[in-house]
């Protein structure tokens, strides 16, 4: 395994804290400060991220075997029992309703992702989406490989799946389990994959003095053209005005973020959350509705509860990653469920990340 990049985990630390931030204010239907303005890159940043780590392994079995452990495993895992079990329990003993409880209970519960991409713990769409991406960017890549101009046949066919997920958003044709989400979030995925490849963009490069004016101006760009946006197919409808500053504002908003920490490298809380994001991720819902119930016995406004409830639950995680290192590392992603041979890439790649 090659070393850390470690502005690629103050990155992630950054999107995971804005992940968790907008997630308690919107439990407590308060909105955000600059709500557009992070909508518009805050999901396309974790998929560009994604892609910056795209890896071919030794075939596609290797490969499916490595996205199962990565992204299928603590997406149905955190599935069963944070959007399932724990929610029929908490109602049946305790008489507590958790956000879309009542998608749970019926004798069809364990399609319900299907049927309705609604379930308690919302946040674990986003590892089923990048599963998805991750097995149609392979297959593109082999579609490309056996011509010979691959990448224009790659940019064609983003081109084409892009423009399917728009299609889908705008004339409100649904495809199940996110398929939809997955097209028109592809073409940021497939970025990061090429921006990290073929550019010195994201690597020490000559231009590093002016990585601060760099973020400045492309703060501005998205703050002009940002708009409210929910990459879940269920939660956003993507107009004309949307669709034309879509991938702009996605690209410049991860751009900034990507100049930003390259030019800082390192903080330790926010990276140390950033390395583990997928942990956080994957249980971050279930912990601060725990401290929501809590912290609805004190008489504080409704703003001062949804700031104290954000600070503890990203500090809380000091003592769960921990916990969940030791305890858990099969299903968030640190150690392998299904045995994969110890091949080297066929490409070329860096430090193995997980970018969730």
């Amino acid at each position: 395994m090659g070393n850390r990049i470690e502005y690629f985990d103050l990155a992630k630390g950054f999107c995971i804290v804005l992940v968790v931030w907008f997630h308690v204010f919107e439990y407590y239907d308060i909105q955000l400060p600059m709500h557009s303005f992070f909508s518009s890159f805050r999901m396309p940043l974790y998929f560009v991220l994604s892609g910056c780590f795209f890896k071919t392994y030794s075939g596609i079995v290797d490969f499916t075997k490595r996205k199962c452990n990565k992204l299928l495993i603590p997406f149905s895992f955190f599935y069963v029992t944070t959007s399932l079990f724990i929610p029929f329990l908490l109602f049946e003993f305790f008489d507590i309703r958790m956000q879309h409880g009542q998608l749970y209970y019926n004798s069809h519960n364990i399609c319900r992702i299907i049927a309705h991409e609604g379930f308690p713990n919302v946040p674990i769409w986003f590892l089923l989406c990048l599963f998805e991406i991750n097995m149609i960017f392979y297959v593109v890549m082999l579609l490309g490989n056996k011509t010979k101009k691959p990448d224009a046949i790659i940019f064609l066919c983003t081109f084409l799946i892009g423009a399917a997920g728009l299609v889908c958003s705008y004339f409100r044709i649904y495809l199940p389990g996110f398929i939809d989400s997955s097209f028109s979030s592809f073409p940021f995925f497939v970025f990061g994959y090429y921006v990290y490849r073929r550019t010195n963009m994201l690597k020490p490069n000559k231009t590093d003095g002016y990585l601060l004016c760099f973020v400045v101006v492309l703060v501005i760009a998205v703050a002009i053209l940002s708009y409210n946006c929910d990459f879940r197919f269920a939660a956003n409808i993507f107009g004309l005005k949307e669709i034309l500053v879509l991938y702009p504002c996605g690209v410049m908003g991860a751009l900034s973020v990507f100049f930003l920490t390259k030019y800082f490298k390192h903080i330790p809380v926010l990276s140390y959350w950033g390395r583990y994001s997928i942990m956080l991720l994957v249980s971050h819902q279930l912990v601060y509705q725990v401290f929501a119930y809590v912290l609805s016995f004190l008489n504080l406004s409704v703003v001062v509860v949804a700031f104290i409830n954000t600070v503890l639950t990203l500090g809380v995680y000091m003592f769960l990653i921990p916990f969940m290192l030791k305890y858990m590392p099969y299903v968030t992603a640190q150690k392998d469920l299904i045995r994969i041979n110890n091949q080297v890439s066929t490409n070329e790649g860096i430090s193995p990340n997980v970018v969730c």
